[in-house]
Formats: structure tokens, sequence, C-alpha cells
């Protein structure tokens, strides 16, 4: 066992992620656990969180870690289960806020938890599939911007950003349906610049989406 663990992780390129869970298969947890403490002893991985090792890439300014958002997306591929960063971490990915949260917020359609990565907080509250349903990244995360921000605290600087952020938005085919899962007054904020959009795009595009016309009536252009 040990020597399958071992040569696993000389093959594997720098910056892979390891979790203990990950060789546990048909393996005692705590025969595993030895085993990776011995190879980080070795120098061969690090410990980066409670099971969580890694193998750093290695330049000549030091060395580098993955980051917070790699080992939940590494997370949420092992499990099968989909991840939104929310609350600060939304709005800090989207540039609400230049504030980097040390705590890091996500929703999960798994179970709910808790971990530490890097010394950094994270923190995974399972949410109802209504999050999941949009077909766009970027709108989905940025409901969960605009809810961590509230209502009332939306100002000039919030729709600055979310009208830089859906200018630069390609996907514009799948936005009248996340529109119409997106609370009201989330969907009024966005309405403006998706308008603009709508019109940037040319005839072509707009010709091969469907229902045109209840997607302009939707954005009410």
């Amino acid at each position: 066992m040990a020597n399958d663990i071992t040569r696993q992780v000389e093959k594997a390129k720098p910056g892979t992620l390891f979790f203990v869970s990950d060789f546990v298969a048909g393996r005692d947890n705590k025969a595993v656990s030895r085993i990776m403490v011995a190879l980080e002893a070795r120098g061969e991985i690090e410990r980066i969180g409670n099971g969580i090792y890694c193998k750093p890439i290695k330049t000549q300014f030091g060395k580098l870690y993955p980051t917070v958002e790699d080992v939940v997306n590494h997370i949420a591929k092992r499990d099968h289960v989909q991840v939104l960063p929310s609350g600060a971490t939304a709005e800090n990915i989207l540039g609400f806020s230049t504030q980097v949260p040390v705590t890091h917020f996500y929703i999960t359609s798994g179970s709910s938890r808790q971990l530490i990565v890097n010394g950094h907080a994270v923190f995974f509250k399972r949410a109802v599939p209504r999050n999941f349903a949009y077909k766009n990244k970027l709108i989905a995360i940025l409901a969960q911007a605009l809810k961590s921000i509230g209502q009332k605290r939306v100002g000039r600087h919030e729709l600055v950003v979310v009208r830089e952020l859906l200018s630069k938005n390609p996907d514009i085919q799948h936005l009248d349906h996340d529109l119409q899962i997106l609370p009201i007054w989330m969907r009024k904020i966005a309405n403006g610049p998706i308008c603009e959009k709508w019109w940037q795009v040319g005839e072509k595009t707009r010709a091969r989406i469907k229902n045109v016309r209840s997607t302009r009536r939707l954005y009410r252009c």
C-alpha cells in the first residue's frame, strides 16, 4: 500500500492536490494518514489542511501552493457536487469589494462542512437547487454577491460593477433564462446592462437566439 501511494505522489505533477480520502478506498484511514505524514517528512508533499496535501510548484521565487478555489473545485469534482462562492467571497471575486476575505464562503448542493486551507477557514453551506439552476455562471455568482450586499445597500459603485461585468459577458443566449430566475430586484439591476448587450451583439446573433420576442420583452428593450 505504501509503495502504491508513494508512486502516485512521485508521478504527480507539481501543483497536484492529494486528499487522504482519495487513497482510503479499501484501505485503513489511519494507515494512509501515516503514509502521507511520512511523505511530508521526506519533502515530497506539504500539508495545507486537515487531510489535505499538495505537491507545490517550485519556482526561482519560491513555492506556489494551490489556492482555496483550487481546493474547492477539487472537492466539488471529487464529490460530484456543485459549488458557488457566496457572501464576501462572491463580492470579492466579482470586484464589488477589494478586501480579500480571510474566511471563504461557498454554497453547495452537497453536505455542509467546514475546513481550513492554508490558514483560511472555508465554509460550505448546503443550498436549495434553485441557486444552481442558472446556465450562466457569472449570473449565478452575481446573484450570490447581490444577496450578500443587500437590496438597500446597492449604490452607484455596485451598479457600475454590474454594468462592467455584464457588458463583457459574451454568453447572452442564456441570459433570458437566468433573468427569470433572479429575484425581481436583482433583475431590475441587471436589466439595463443586458439591454445594452442585446443591441451590441448584432442582428445575426439576435436572430439565432430562441424566443426573440419574449426575450426582448423580458429585457424591455
